[in-house]
């Protein structure tokens, strides 16, 4: 529900402050502004994001942390579309407008991306696919908000097997689908695994209570990806490529990331095979790479063709297989822009130490990791940007969206500890941790 804590009758009708309330199976709990607020739109996106009171209690007043009504002339004097979405793909997020009744929608003219009649073989390791369409608007000039909905070939756009609102909140004339979205939507039109059929696809605008359907409709000829329906919980790497051998009880566990999803980083060798299991004793599930995807057969194990440290991604609800060469770890210094590459040691651990002369006071300090060619930035997981504070989680790390001497993430960084006396107080010891049956770390030490 929708809650207006001063009233929206008498002398407090005026009051254009709103918040929202969810109840679930135990308690009524308010979803506010997630940080200081209590103002009218100000033209950002994020002006409309909510979030679950940190409280998680239900009080007439939330204070900085509700909305209000631009224009407001009293809420019993208006009539209002509200849309509150705590859709997972996109930011929890909502809208109200006042409802206009005289006010109607252009449909949109034209679908630009992809083209009538394209196709497209689906795969979750690809790129996400942008559909693009025409921009259109309400017939007093104002803006529309755009929903991109999907169908079977034989179906009807009043029962859309899919809907999702463009981007920036639906105020795009665009949106990007991930691949597995796709094979998603496929799925539901009956499209079986590994086959080819099509889909339709077109756009709604809508403007307070009107909204239309574009004037077209294009068709997307997918091939759906070749998954597995029954997704292991764990998986393993072994073979005598491996760092562990060929004894099913040593083989290596890899980091499951998500749903059918593993990674780890590992050394494999060349001229020698491995495969994947789904366990370390009995008569586990087996896995091989044939024609470049999974493939659950007892056919001849897979092989790399050059030695070196890899990262290795699966995706059993795809078949996809990525193996990306980790060409170098090192710690880095941005304020004087130095690296120290580090060794790799075996187990997905990188070690080395460097003795510093000349650096500057500045104690901040990140790691680099260049993978297929290209470099990112190691960071913490949560604001860091200080000194150790006692606990293992402050060493953990991820990799981050960019690389630099500087970017927008610096506040991750890490700070070593004042007690070691700056960075030209002697020799320091890097240990880069990426074993998959441990949190991604680091630690630095010094003598």
């Amino acid at each position: 529900v929708i809650t207006f804590p001063a009233g929206w009758s008498g002398n407090e009708n005026t009051d254009s402050r709103y918040k929202f309330r969810l109840t679930d199976c135990n308690a009524p709990i308010d979803w506010i502004f997630p940080g200081n607020h209590d103002n009218t739109p100000d033209g950002n996106d994020n002006w409309w994001y909510v979030a679950e009171d940190p409280d998680r209690d239900a009080d007439q007043w939330d204070d900085g942390h509700v909305w209000k009504v631009a224009d407001h002339a009293g809420w019993s004097n208006s009539t209002y579309d509200i849309t509150f979405s705590l859709n997972p793909e996109s930011a929890y997020t909502h809208h109200l407008f006042p409802t206009t009744s005289s006010i109607t929608v252009e449909p949109v003219a034209a679908l630009t991306a992809p083209a009538d009649n394209s196709s497209i073989t689906l795969d979750a390791l690809s790129s996400d696919i942008s559909f693009e369409w025409a921009a259109t608007q309400a017939s007093d000039g104002s803006a529309v908000t755009y929903a991109i909905a999907f169908i079977a070939e034989s179906g009807d756009f009043s029962t859309p097997l899919f809907t999702a609102p463009s981007g920036n909140g639906g105020q795009d004339n665009s949106v990007t689908l991930t691949h597995t979205q796709l094979n998603s939507i496929a799925t539901d039109a009956g499209i079986a695994p590994g086959a080819q059929g099509n889909l339709k696809w077109t756009v709604f605008a809508s403007r307070g209570t009107d909204s239309r359907q574009a004037t077209v409709t294009n068709t997307l000829t997918v091939t759906r990806i070749a998954g597995f329906d029954i997704l292991p919980e764990a998986a393993y790497l072994t073979g005598d490529a491996t760092e562990a051998g060929t004894v099913l009880s040593n083989a290596l566990p890899l980091k499951k990331t998500a749903a059918g999803i593993f990674e780890i980083y590992t050394r494999l060798e060349t001229g020698k095979t491995f495969s994947f299991t789904d366990g370390t004793a009995g008569t586990p599930r087996n896995f091989n790479i044939v024609g470049g995807k999974l493939d659950e057969t007892a056919g001849q194990a897979s092989n790399v063709a050059s030695t070196a440290v890899y990262k290795v991604s699966l995706d059993f609800n795809t078949g996809g297989v990525l193996f990306t060469e980790i060409t170098q770890v090192a710690f880095y210094y941005p304020w004087d822009q130095i690296n120290v590459v580090l060794t790799y040691t075996g187990n997905g651990v990188w070690t080395g130490s460097e003795t510093p002369s000349g650096w500057n006071s500045d104690t901040r300090y990140k790691f680099k990791v260049t993978a297929g060619g290209t470099v990112k930035d190691w960071i913490g997981i949560d604001y860091r940007n200080a000194e150790p504070d006692g606990t293992d989680e402050f060493y953990y790390m991820k990799e981050g969206n960019n690389e630099g001497q500087w970017t927008g993430e610096d506040n991750n960084m890490w700070k070593i500890p004042s007690a070691f006396g700056g960075w030209n107080s002697g020799t320091f010891y890097f240990t880069f941790s990426l074993k998959a049956d441990e949190p991604y770390t680091h630690l630095i030490t010094k003598q």
